[in-house]
């Protein structure tokens, strides 16, 4: 049980062999035969269907399978190591358990160290509309705030469809997908469309103006945002180095922040 219980904590893709090879200007990925990819995916399949301790809690095993059998079908004659990630992540996400994630290897990470393959933008929600929530450094015809209609051709509402294929989840609740898509958009963005130069990308500025524009991916960071401090009617009750409980007398509203739930350091954040 011990085995199983830490297999499906992390399900990493080793066996999948997402390391990438890079040279000085350009970034290359495995391609995968046909034959690979039908090997690869019936051992990822096997493992999920006989390790997992509750394979078909939310997916019943018959729509497993057909979903497993309609991808194999679906195969082309070649694939690259990216794009049979994603297809693999959409089978994990299928048993609906959060605990059970695919990711590329460290190497692939460490891969893309200096690499402009992300997009120069975060973003935000609301009642299912996209919004620029921040950028990195630098000159562009959008600014934050303005909303996001289409990527490369594509609705903003596919593009987040598509995030949530390949985005774990605990049972049936979209609530955590949600979140998690938005927070992981430009990871996600660069799972899903692979290495490119640029997007185009049209916007509903805040005036209400619709524009389109070309924009390079980027390595920069993120800009600082500055803390999101507690209300002046919220009083301190009580502090300590992991949490913050706080008391708005006026509305009887409690706040609580919690910072850290052991003093493990895998646990910190």
């Amino acid at each position: 049980m011990k085995f199983m219980i830490n297999l499906f904590v992390l399900f990493v893709f080793y066996n999948f062999g997402l390391a990438t090879s890079l040279d000085s200007t350009t970034l290359t990925l495995k391609t995968l035969t046909k034959e690979q990819m039908v090997e690869d995916y019936g051992i990822l399949y096997s493992t999920l269907k006989n390790y997992h301790p509750a394979p078909f809690l939310y997916t019943p095993e018959g729509e497993f399978e057909r979903f497993y059998q309609k991808q194999i079908d679906a195969f082309p004659d070649s694939i690259n190591e990216l794009e049979f990630h994603v297809v693999a992540r959409k089978l994990i996400a299928l048993l609906r358990c959060g605990h059970t994630v695919g990711k590329p290897s460290d190497a692939w990470y460490s891969s893309l160290k200096g690499q402009r393959v992300l997009l120069p933008f975060e973003v935000r929600s609301r009642e299912n509309q996209v919004f620029i929530s921040n950028t990195v450094e630098g000159e562009f015809d959008f600014e934050i705030g303005d909303e996001i209609l289409n990527i490369n051709g594509r609705s903003i509402q596919d593009v987040l469809q598509e995030m949530a294929s390949i985005q774990e989840r605990d049972g049936t609740t979209n609530a955590f997908v949600n979140e998690a898509i938005v927070r992981k958009f430009r990871t996600y963005f660069l799972f899903l469309n692979g290495y490119q130069d640029d997007i185009s990308l049209s916007f509903k500025t805040k005036a209400g103006e619709i524009k389109n524009t070309n924009v390079k991916l980027s390595n920069k960071r993120m800009k600082e945002t500055p803390k999101v401090l507690r209300p002046e009617n919220l009083s301190v009750i009580f502090e300590n180095n992991w949490s913050v409980f706080a008391m708005d007398t006026l509305n009887n509203l409690g706040y609580l922040n919690i910072n850290s739930f052991s003093d493990r350091k895998a646990y910190k954040k």
